[in-house]
This record gives C-alpha cells, structure tokens and sequence, in this order.
C-alpha cells in the first residue's frame, strides 16, 4: 500500500512539473520540446494550448512577417511601459505595410480595410498610451495580419 502512494505522488509531481514546464515554456514564445510533458498529461498539452490562445500568438505566412515583427516589437515595449519606444517601433509598421498593402487591398479588402483602421486606431491610441488600450489593439492587428494568405 505504501508503494503505491508514493507512485502515486511520483507521477502527480512528474504530472504538475510537467505542466508548469510546458506553461512556461509556452508563455516565454518557445515551443516544448519536453517530452515528458508531452506524454505524461493530455491536460498539460490542452493547458500549453490556452495559453498559446491567451497570448494571442498566430500562424503568419512568411511574406506579412515584417508585419507581425513590427506589432510584436511594439507590444513588448507597450508592455514594458516604454510608450516612447513602442510608437517609435509601430512607426516601422507604415514602412512595411506600404510594400504590400496595394496587394493585400487587391486580395483581401475586408482585411485590408481592418488593417488601415486598426492603424488609425493604434495611431490614436498613442496619444494618450495606456497597456489597457493599446495591447488589444496591437492583438486585434497581429489576429488580421494572420488572416492574410
């Protein structure tokens, strides 16, 4: 009987160092590569997804990286408090956004009517900068910047 409590307190704790792994791993941009975690609990994947969602974190075709690059940089300084820096970094983003958007307004127009008034707003956004309003406004945009193919 004692064996099989600490068996079960071995794998519980295999099962919870797992998941903390695999959260932080995830909430840092890494993939996991624990194969562990991997294994050991469905529940430390299915949390790692949540995650992945909760950070607002998609798939970017390779040519609109540029893009997701500059949204990223600005976010990151947004969230360090640095609201000098982060529009410095989202004034790169007209830059890039100039050398593509006559296609994306040819093969997307929805998105490339959301992308210019995200712009606006995220412009507007910076005059009075606060995390609250600007961190869902740089998600919203990397969520349509995503869409694009």
């Amino acid at each position: 009987m004692m064996n099989n409590t600490k068996l079960f307190h071995r794998n519980l704790l295999a099962i919870s160092l797992g998941s903390v792994l695999t959260i932080i791993n995830c909430s840092s941009g890494q993939a996991t590569t624990n194969p562990v975690s991997q294994k050991a609990s469905p529940v430390a994947n299915a949390s790692a997804k949540t995650s992945h969602q909760a950070n607002n974190q998609v798939a970017i075709a390779p040519k609109y990286a540029p893009l997701a690059k500059v949204v990223n940089d600005t976010k990151a300084a947004v969230n360090s408090g640095d609201f000098a820096n982060a529009q410095a970094q989202f004034s790169k983003f007209e830059e890039e956004w100039a050398k593509i958007e006559d296609g994306v307004k040819k093969n997307s127009p929805a998105s490339y009517e959301k992308i210019e008034t995200d712009m606006t707003n995220i412009d507007n956004a910076f005059k009075k900068p606060s995390k609250a309003t600007l961190v869902p406004l740089l998600d919203n945009l990397n969520q349509t910047i995503g869409t694009l193919q």
